[in-house]
């Protein structure tokens, strides 16, 4: 999952090798495609009839096979007879101008936008809100008591290396933590909380025991 669509990768250290290793996207677009997306959202119940289908996981390629949809409202008729279609990992969609004077061209890749799950739909919806719980950890991460990842003289050592044992270090005291904590509750949660003794007392004054409450049993048939 990735806010604002992709945190501005490239598609040759981001999308192509996520796509070979299987990996699919729950992304959001930033505000220019977001709004355009929007608007076909509004059709999208009218065009799901429509969707390709994607059929199983990409190859190591990063080729998907899609298969042709059978309940559209207009049947579609292959012109080769098969079922299905192999979709390659990239297919230029056009060349853009440079949006600068003497600016190089550039080819705008499908690629750098695909996902799944049709955007904004329900399932799309329910996988993405999961990145709330991702922030979250992010957040703990950087608590001052604790990991306190966000201050630079907690990991003042230079290079590459460095940071990255500092934060798997960081983040490995972090999930022992969250282990611990996560048994404690259980352990807690085992353990038989004492008995209020009970206020009402016999004709001796001791207290009465406590009577052990069952639900009455349905009535047959």
């Amino acid at each position: 999952m990735a806010d604002r669509a992709y945190n501005n990768g490239r598609v040759e250290t981001f999308h192509i090798p996520a796509r070979k290793a299987g990996v699919e996207f729950v992304i959001n677009y930033d505000q220019q495609h977001a709004t355009l997306v929007a608007r076909l959202h509004n059709r999208s119940a009218y065009r799901s009839a429509y969707r390709m289908i994607a059929k199983g996981l990409p190859d190591l390629d990063g080729y998907q096979r899609f298969t042709y949809p059978t309940g559209s409202p207009v049947p579609h008729t292959p012109l080769n007879g098969k079922n299905s279609i192999m979709v390659p990992l990239m297919i230029p969609e056009t060349t853009m101008k440079s949006r600068e004077p003497g600016g190089k061209t550039r080819r705008l890749q499908p690629l750098k936008h695909l996902q799944r799950l049709a955007y904004k739909s329900d399932a799309w919806a329910s996988y993405y809100g999961m990145r709330n719980l991702v922030e979250a950890s992010n957040s703990r991460f950087k608590d001052s008591n604790q990991e306190d990842l966000g201050n630079p003289k907690k990991r003042s050592g230079r290079g590459f290396s460095s940071n990255y044992l500092l934060t798997a270090r960081a983040i490995s005291s972090f999930n022992l933590r969250s282990i611990a904590t996560f048994i404690l509750k259980l352990r807690d949660r085992a353990i038989e909380k004492p008995l209020r003794t009970r206020r009402r007392k016999d004709e001796n004054e001791r207290p009465l025991a406590r009577l052990v409450t069952t639900r009455a049993a349905a009535p047959p048939g």
